[in-house]
């Protein structure tokens, strides 16, 4: 097992000094492992055995031991898993052990996995849990973060995975070491801190009876010699388990979005790289993610597919709709990915453009008799400042703040806001202009210094004005929210809608307007209809009426000419030829479906579709096609 020491130059009383990479002369009889670091460099380490000790020890002065854990046979995928649970702030002694009792408890229920617990020495205490099949460490740290996330939903109030800045006086979950050159204390190592403590092994019936420094070097041998190696004791009693490939569900309290409770390169990595709707094989996703350099070398096509599929299972136990989606629900033996959406294999082919726009005074630039272009209400930067306004405010000390910044997001989309806010009154209301369409909603805001909006009280809370104000709708925004849980009932009991301020984010990015937004403010979380409204608009019809004018205008056209010239060559005038091409319905769809066909493309063309291009090709501002009988002709190829 390769690993690192702490040594102190200066004596105990000076600064401790981590000496990770080692040359020894080669009478020290110390063996190496050369290591490949995540930014592609290789580094010596030493391999632990009694040469190395002995080693370290005598010519280092090496004090404390550290190491990733990996398995003897190979450096890369880890015989441990390790999460190190660290007090911030106030957080007590007692707060540490109750978290790692919490802890434990997610990795019992959740995934049939116990752990050894490990007092640091100092604050922290580390949980080590043992895995008899070697996973590799990108999979090791990406079910960890799992674990952590639900650890964290579980108890929010105790525990945490938020930055350094927002860990209040909870327990941190830090799972990072779980990486290959990033390591930990190793049990029973010594720290040349104040009273030489000791890394501890303790039973867990001992919980509550030891603390940090209670075992240290004046008794340590005293300790092993009472309890006997209690490293080893629970390891034995552990025996011999796996990583899950799909973890049991569980019930978590609190978290962001499902997507976060994944290592992110793993998820984030598939979702782009599936983007444009198209299904592939795991081992297409990992070859697509190495050469876009997404994806670590380390990870291998079994690892990938186990945490792709983990992640739809968990994602369905909850009763959440996954990002992907295996093939196989269309076909058994398909089990290729895809973008959990209706399949887009429709080539990107630019819609004709409008060309005849009236060119009067009031339609026109005023200058050079162009099409005039429609002002957005403000640019891209001020779109900017208030998308950063809106995120810092919901997480500031000033929920007035936060409620006008909301205001603003909604009124730059084509909204009427109003602000009312104060003790016993809404927050505020938006109008949509829509004529007889138009509606309603009450607005309740909610913001946290610590980015998460605990409780499920603000349902009801973005409820209650709902008569008094005649809306239609309510809507509750905050930074973050529970996750699943009672939340989610009280949404739909109380009929709210939530958005995340990263929703409302995407909703501003994307300039939605108020007759799409309505779908958005159904009873619920906004976000899974939100994917689906975007991928519709940029995945769906729209791209496919664009693709099939495009096509009808191409291969139209193409017929049309190939038509003159042949009746050139037999000398007929095209008045006299009854068999000139004419596009009807039928053989419209069929032209189309021949090029889709022919080019690779799946997916064929529908009646309804092709009826929408030909009514888009003839409309007198795109003016391509003009209807001819019962079909259209292709007039203007250009543009």
């Amino acid at each position: 097992m390769p690993f690192t020491t702490g040594i102190y130059p200066d004596g105990f009383s000076g600064e401790r000094v981590i000496k990770q990479h080692f040359n020894p002369k080669p009478r020290a009889g110390c063996t190496t492992v050369e290591i490949k670091l995540a930014d592609g460099e290789q580094k010596p380490y030493l391999v632990l055995d009694e040469a190395s000790l002995v080693y370290t020890v005598e010519h280092q002065t090496a004090v404390e031991l550290y190491s990733w854990t990996p398995v003897r046979q190979d450096p890369y995928h880890a015989a441990f898993g390790r999460i190190v649970l660290t007090p911030c702030g106030k957080a007590s002694q007692s707060t540490v052990r109750a978290a790692c009792k919490a802890v434990r408890k997610t990795l019992n229920d959740g995934h049939d996995l116990d752990c050894a617990i490990v007092l640091g020495g100092v604050h922290d205490a580390y949980l080590w849990i043992p895995l008899a099949d070697a996973p590799a460490y990108p999979e090791l740290r990406a079910f960890l973060h799992a674990v952590a996330a639900r650890a964290h939903d579980e108890n929010p109030d105790m525990l945490t995975v938020a930055p350094k800045s927002e860990r209040g006086d909870r327990v941190y979950i830090d799972v990072r070491t779980n990486t290959v050159a990033e390591f930990s204390a190793l049990p029973y190592t010594l720290h040349g801190f104040e009273g030489l403590p000791v890394v501890a092994p303790i039973l867990w019936q001992e919980i509550d009876a030891f603390k940090n420094g209670d075992v240290n070097a004046a008794n340590i041998l005293s300790r092993i010699a009472q309890a006997g190696d209690v490293f080893a004791q629970e390891l034995e009693r552990i025996g011999q388990q796996r990583l899950p490939a799909s973890p049991r569900t569980f019930k978590p309290q609190f978290g962001g979005p499902l997507l976060a409770a994944q290592e992110p390169y793993i998820l984030n990595a598939t979702v782009q790289i599936l983007g444009d709707g198209k299904p592939l094989s795991a081992a297409d996703i990992l070859q697509l993610g190495r050469a876009q350099e997404l994806f670590p070398a380390t990870l291998t096509e079994k690892g990938l597919y186990a945490a792709l599929l983990g992640y739809i299972a968990r994602a369905r136990e909850r009763g959440r709709k996954p990002l992907i989606v295996q093939n196989d629900e269309l076909d058994h033996r398909d089990r290729r990915f895809r973008i959990n959406h209706p399949l887009d294999d429709y080539p990107d082919l630019p819609p004709p453009g409008v060309l005849n726009r009236p060119n009067s005074k009031a339609e026109t630039d005023g200058k050079s008799g162009a099409p005039a272009v429609d002002k957005q209400t403000s640019s891209d930067a001020s779109a900017n400042d208030l998308i950063d306004r809106l995120h810092a405010t919901s997480r500031g000390d000033d929920p007035t703040a936060f409620e006008l910044a909301v205001c603003e997001v909604f009124g730059s989309l084509g909204f009427l806001s109003t602000h009312l806010g104060g003790y016993a009154a809404p927050d505020g209301y938006i109008d949509a202009p829509l004529g007889q369409r138009a509606y309603r909603a009450m607005l309740e805001c909610k913001s946290s210094k610590t980015g998460f909006v605990q409780g499920v009280e603000a349902a009801a809370e973005a409820a209650s004005y709902r008569a008094t104000y005649g809306a239609k709708y309510c809507l509750l925004v905050g930074p973050q929210f529970q996750s699943f849980g009672d939340l989610d009932k009280e949404l739909q009991t109380h009929g709210v809608a939530l958005m995340t301020t990263d929703d409302l984010e995407q909703v501003l990015r994307n300039n939605l307007d108020p007759y799409e937004i309505e779908s958005l403010l159904t009873p619920g979380r906004a976000n899974d209809k939100l994917s689906d409204l975007l991928w519709e608009r940029y995945h769906g019809r729209p791209k496919r009426v664009a693709a099939i004018a495009a096509i009808l205008i191409e291969e139209g056209w193409r017929i049309q000419v190939l038509s003159s010239k042949q009746n050139a060559t037999q000398g007929v005038a095209a008045s006299e030829t009854p068999d000139a091409p004419l596009l009807d319905e039928d053989s419209a769809m069929m032209l189309v479906d021949g090029w889709l066909s022919t080019n690779g493309y799946s997916q064929g063309c529908t009646r309804a579709d092709m009826r929408a291009a030909s009514d888009w090709l003839t409309h007198p501002l795109v003016a391509k096609a003009v209807r001819v009988d019962a079909g259209i002709i292709i007039r203007n190829p250009r543009g």
